[in-house]
């Protein structure tokens, strides 16, 4: 149904399906397919009503039109429609040559299935980099239409470092399309990893369970499932899907083999039994004996007696035959009360060995990892008792004779040797351990996520890391497993989406690193000549940087003790200082002077409550720094003593979610943004409100900025409901409203540009919308990002300063 470009052509068979769509959206259905995806850019083109003229037509938002050459403002000049592409010439058949990954036209252009394909065979420089480049919004280029892929490719070349590549692919014309407009100066790099090699992605936003990894048809395969269920494998070499077969249950994870060459796979079906199935012909080969009300979570494929055995445990493991599925009488090992998990059966010389944890035993000292004699049911060695129950992962390899094992209880990831019960390291590396698996056979490889949500990868039992994997939130890493395909240490890890990373790649580019977590506040400010970006996070740092070289011109200033949530520019002695929001604190942070103390107003507060918004305003030539908590009052100081004033009353349980100032020719005037979905004015001088609140948002207000219009001050708000409207603050009127995004609003910032009045919004839905006041009309195509857009503000110049998941990046207009 969709077509490969984004146009009224693309959408010729959809407007009938509308009203099934939005039945949908009510019933709050899954809306991550790439039906939603298409539906939604449809009724991002459907044309306008006529323009809003009075407060009176406000009920019913407007829809962008879509930018075309008669419908853009400045569609009179030269060159902004492009109309033929015939000077940058494509392939005229599928290249095998991984030369064309050099050409910017052949990235944005085409078909990603003869550009996927090029990216293995990269081996000089220049292809490598646009090789990493391309794989960095991977899961992006799939389905996004061929203007929102240049976008995206050239702000991952920059975030590698590369701004003459990203200039080169923005000028790659587009037929019908219009020119790019905004450059981008530069981008932090911190997301990006050279080791991605391919995206695992069933349907666009869902989470993949990692469930394993098994050789199918000779060719390794990662199988993951979604939250339906529904299962799908990819091959590791090349990326692409695998079809997965077997009937109705649920695959236990890690419950798969290859015997006389068939992929087998151990399902627990719904009559409460287990079946063994072949992936490749989607037929039940055996089911073994016996019901089970137990969820087996740990289920092998084991050697004993020359045959092929399936074993499983619950308070027993237990062996049943392949080929009749009959139980084997074996003696039973294990816990006397509680469950065993089945780590790993191990073979020391021709001795088949299990590995079993117990959790929830009784009686507690029962609590231990033990290695067992498949043979006799004998405990081999002595228990290695765990503090608490075994919560997370472990592995096994055998090096040198020895049987190791890695695991983490409540404590640090610790090795042993099970032959000899005797610890050899621990490894505090990781916060978390999600994850543990064997390589190569010569190290064991444990997987963690940081404080960062970075997964890492630790060697034992040396203890050393490897590798650090910035999966971040967007990939809510839960499973990671390591294999070898070709010699290559791989890294699989479920999430949304999964991914692929290749360990022993060598790097390139020079990304700039930036906040390890995501950003949620940003400020430009002066300082000693030179403009600073100021950037805040849930990484608990203040970053600065030079605006025009990009380069940090301060390391984080401190480390706070919790995330910062907000950040405004303040002038304190003559000298520039961000003040930061951190929970309940304030913190004034100096920027000329990085020995300077920094200041907490955290005892200022009259309880401990979160601190909703920032704001500075100026009342007779003094300056006031304002702070909303989820108190009902907005707490003020002035500048520079930090002498307390009087608080400004909001209403009564009432959460101020922004709030911002402007002055006119009278008076100096707060408004605030609340969760009741109103938006106050008051006058910062006497704190009294001026007029009733200001209403129209059908849900909180949570952005807010302000704007010169026909020489006057306007207030912008939105919030989650995807309307931008434009308020007179003196007046106390609504101007008008339009939509901005079906995802929400989360950042509002204004500029004046070519004497043109510009509000530019940012969204979950990964989009930066630039709009004219005026006309109220937007009058850019949607600036594109692989992260949902937190925080903007521009610069005195009109650049645009746009906080992307954890990364950071200045556009400038051309």
């Amino acid at each position: 149904m969709a077509a490969a470009q984004t146009g009224p052509d693309q959408f010729a068979d959809l407007p009938q399906n509308l009203d099934a769509f939005a039945l949908r959206r009510q019933r709050g259905e899954p809306q991550h397919s790439r039906v939603h995806r298409v539906v939604h850019d449809y009724q991002a083109y459907i044309p306008l009503n006529p323009a809003v003229k009075t407060p009176q037509t406000l009920e019913g938002p407007r829809r962008p039109r879509r930018l075309t050459e008669a419908a853009h403002p400045r569609a009179g000049q030269r060159g902004d429609i492009v109309h033929g592409v015939s000077e940058q010439r494509l392939p005229s058949r599928r290249p095998q040559s991984a030369r064309w990954l050099t050409e910017p036209a052949f990235l944005v252009r085409a078909n990603r299935t003869w550009v996927e394909p090029l990216l293995d065979r990269a081996d000089k420089e220049q292809e490598r980099l646009a090789a990493a480049v391309y794989r960095a919004s991977l899961d992006r280029h799939r389905y996004a239409p061929v203007e929102e892929r240049r976008q995206l490719l050239a702000l991952d070349a920059a975030r590698y470092g590369d701004r003459d590549l990203s200039a080169r692919i923005l000028a790659t014309e587009v037929a019908g399309v219009l020119t790019a407009r905004w450059r981008i100066d530069w981008s932090t790099g911190s997301q990006v990893d050279h080791r991605l090699r391919h995206v695992l992605e069933q349907e666009i936003g869902v989470p993949l369970t990692y469930v394993g990894i098994v050789a199918k048809r000779g060719r390794p395969t990662a199988i993951l499932t979604d939250h339906n269920h529904n299962v799908c494998g990819w091959d590791l070499v090349t990326g692409a899907k695998v079809a997965i077969l077997f009937g109705h249950g649920r695959l236990l994870t890690d419950a798969f083999g290859v015997v006389d060459g068939r992929a087998l796979a151990v399902v627990a079906e719904r009559d409460y039994r287990l079946g063994v199935w072949d992936l490749d012909a989607g037929t039940r080969v055996v089911r073994l004996e016996g019901p089970t009300s137990v969820r087996f979570d740990a289920v092998a494929f084991v050697r004993f007696a020359g045959r092929t055995a399936v074993a499983a445990g619950d308070a027993l493991v237990k062996l049943w035959d392949l080929e009749t599925g009959a139980r084997i009488p074996v003696p039973g090992f294990g816990v006397r009360y509680g469950s065993v998990k089945i780590v790993a059966f191990p073979t020391v010389g021709d001795r088949p060995l299990a590995v079993t944890s117990s959790v929830h035993a009784d009686p507690p000292d029962d609590a231990s990892v033990r290695l067992w004699d498949v043979t006799t049911g004998r405990p081999v060695g002595p228990p290695i008792p765990i503090a608490g129950q075994l919560r997370d992962a472990m592995t096994v390899a055998v090096a040198d004779n020895r049987v190791l094992a890695i695991a983490k209880g409540f404590g640090p990831a610790r090795t042993w040797d099970l032959t000899t019960g005797v610890e050899l390291t621990a490894d505090g590396g990781a916060s978390t351990i999600d994850g543990t698996d064997a390589t190569d056979g010569t190290g064991l490889l444990a997987f963690g996520r940081d404080g960062d949500w970075a997964t890492t990868v630790w060697e034992a039992p040396r203890g050393r890391q490897v590798a650090r994997i910035p999966t971040g939130r967007r990939y809510s890493v839960r499973g990671t497993r390591a294999t070898v395909v070709d010699g290559r240490r791989l890294v699989v890890a479920d999430g949304s989406p999964g991914g692929v990373w290749d360990l022993g790649v060598p790097r390139v580019g020079d990304p700039m690193t930036g906040h390890t977590s995501t950003v949620r506040a940003l400020a430009v400010i002066q300082d000693a000549g030179n403009t600073l970006v100021v950037s805040g996070g849930d990484d608990t740092t203040v970053r600065f940087w030079d605006l025009d070289a990009g380069a940090a011109a301060r390391h984080a200033r401190v480390s706070l003790t919790y995330p910062v949530s907000a950040l405004v520019a303040a002038t304190r002695d003559g000298h520039a200082a961000v003040a930061a929001a951190c929970a309940w604190d304030v913190v004034l942070v100096p920027v000329a002077d990085p020995t300077a103390p920094m200041v907490s107003l955290v005892d200022r507060f009259s309880e401990d409550r979160n601190v909703t918004a920032l704001a500075v305003g100026t009342v007779d030539g003094r300056t006031r720094l304002l702070a909303a908590t989820e108190e009902p009052a907005v707490n003020a100081w002035e500048l520079p003593d930090l002498a307390d004033l009087p608080d400004v009353s909001t209403a009564p349980d009432v959460t101020v979610s922004t709030m911002t100032t402007t002055s006119t020719s009278t008076r100096t005037l707060l408004m605030t943004g609340n969760a009741d979905n109103t938006v106050r004015v008051f006058d910062l001088a006497t704190g009294e409100p001026l007029g009733p609140p200001l209403t129209g948002h059908p849900h909180p207000v949570t952005a807010m900025a302000t704007a010169v219009l026909d020489g006057r001050t306007v207030v912008l708000t939105s919030g989650r409901d995807g309307t931008l409207r434009t308020w007179d603050p003196v007046a106390g009127e609504p101007i008008a409203s339009f939509w901005a995004s079906y995802y929400g609003v989360n950042a509002i910032a204004t500029a004046t540009i070519d004497g043109t009045s510009l509000a530019f919004t940012g969204s979950d839905d990964r989009r930066v919308r630039v709009w004219d006041l005026a006309n109220r009309q937007q009058v850019e195509p949607d600036l594109c990002f692989p992260w949902p857009v937190h925080a903007l503000a521009t610069a005195p110049d009109g650049r645009l300063v746009v906080a992307y998941g954890n990364e950071i990046a200045v556009l400038r207009p051309t």
